[in-house]
């Protein structure tokens, strides 16, 4: 090989070695003049120095890795692109992790390998859309290797190409002015975030509700998609997901990561760790109404008996039984709170927490609704919340001390569950 050809096969492995990008040499060498304009360096050292510059520096740091990755040209997009992916991720997903939690404190999604910044906004437009509450904290990541990419990004200002798959309505909500360049408003650059980042070095963990990261996989070999893949699951909440683009890197997938499958393409589900003790169900916390006595209704006969089937571990007929009694009264917290616990035992995790907060709504001092949701996020990781529900229980057993003996007499012990409430990362076991 003569010195040219050395050197796009060096500059080749390097660009996957810092970058964990796969270019062939016939990329690069076509693109090597492009290289040479954009770089002043290139012109100055010879071959060898060069690539010794690149071997000894950060990409993320490097002002000439930023000449070399704007050279390549590795990507282009556009507002909306593949509107399929987005639709889904709008009806489906962020209304899954809306009805995990229909008043979140915070919502996080990152867009990796953003790129000029489009898809990340275009994330922040389905985000507020999907989120109008302006309590609700919306943070949306955009990373990049690109420096250039970012600095675009992060300046908002767009042409007419880029907005070429808006109509004028949507356009004229999510962006000022009427001719090139367009702004993105403040309302949606204020929920963003732009980041030079390596894929490679990221050290997230549990913040991210969905990541996004579409045609990156395509430059990437199989070893750095796998260690890439493993740092995205980090980064997910238990539960969250993960969507790449169309057919990447399925044969990698880490498993912490449940595959499924959309009409068109396939998305990640980060899965949940369980707890032992949420294999079986034993319900034995006595229930109570606001007048202090044991409900009794028409179908407390049935309720007794799909509690047995439950903890007999017969959880479909459990379940059948519970909707009977719901279908009769629509109040019966006992047998919405029972749904929640098979549920929780099959691993529905998202249908157990809505049966578990639609129990508590109709009745405040149902304690075992606070104990059980208490218990499931802690098992999803979400502590905070957790914390919150045990201090509402702890604070009505102190307003309701006449509590104390009736959960007592029913065979509570009082002394386990207040260590329970004061315990930090712990759940509730029957």
């Amino acid at each position: 090989m003569n010195s040219r050809e050395i050197f796009l096969k060096n500059l080749a492995d390097l660009t996957e070695k810092q970058c964990g990008i796969t270019l062939s040499e016939e990329k690069i060498s076509l693109y090597l003049n492009s290289i040479f304009q954009i770089s002043p360096k290139l012109s100055k050292l010879n071959y060898y120095e060069y690539l010794r510059l690149l071997e000894h520096s950060n990409p993320s740091e490097e002002p000439e890795w930023k000449n070399v990755l704007t050279a390549l040209k590795i990507s282009e997009t556009y507002f909306f692109r593949d509107k399929s992916q987005l639709d889904f991720i709008q009806s489906s997903l962020l209304n899954q992790i809306s009805n995990r939690n229909p008043s979140p404190k915070d919502i996080s999604l990152w867009s990796a390998g953003c790129s000029t910044g489009e898809e990340t906004y275009t994330l922040a437009f389905l985000a507020r859309m999907q989120w109008k509450d302006l309590e609700t904290r919306i943070r949306i990541l955009g990373s990049d290797l690109n420096e250039n990419s970012i600095q675009i990004a992060q300046k908002a200002e767009y042409s007419s190409w880029s907005l070429r798959a808006l109509r004028e309505l949507e356009r004229n909500l999510y962006f000022l002015g009427n001719s090139d360049p367009y702004e993105v408003r403040k309302e949606y650059r204020m929920i963003v975030d732009f980041r030079l980042e390596n894929l490679l070095k990221i050290s997230y963990l549990e913040e991210f509700d969905i990541i996004l990261c579409r045609n990156v996989f395509i430059y990437l070999n199989k070893e750095t998609k796998s260690t890439i893949l493993e740092r995205f699951a980090n980064a997910l909440k238990p539960g969250g997901f993960l969507v790449l683009g169309h057919s990447e890197a399925g044969e990698v997938i880490p498993e912490s990561l449940k595959e499924n499958h959309s009409s068109s393409f396939l998305y990640y589900t980060k899965k949940v760790k369980t707890s032992s003790a949420l294999s079986q169900i034993n319900i034995k916390i006595p229930t109570i109404s606001r007048k202090d006595k044991v409900i009794i209704t028409s179908s407390g006969v049935l309720l007794q008996e799909a509690i047995h089937l439950a903890n007999q571990g017969n959880l479909t007929k459990a379940k059948e039984y519970c909707l009977n009694i719901i279908k009769e009264n629509e109040s019966n917290f006992e047998a919405i709170h029972l749904l929640g616990y098979i549920f929780e035992a099959e691993g529905d995790y998202l249908s157990a927490e809505f049966q578990y907060t639609k129990a508590i709504k109709m009745n405040k001092d149902f304690l075992e609704n606070y104990i059980s949701l208490s218990s499931l996020y802690t098992v999803l990781g979400r502590d905070m919340e957790s914390e919150e529900l045990k201090s509402k229980c702890k604070e009505i057993l102190l307003e309701r001390t006449d509590l104390q003996a009736i959960y007592t007499k029913k065979g509570l012990d009082l002394k386990r569950l207040q260590n329970y409430l004061e315990s930090k990362k712990e759940i509730w076991v029957s």
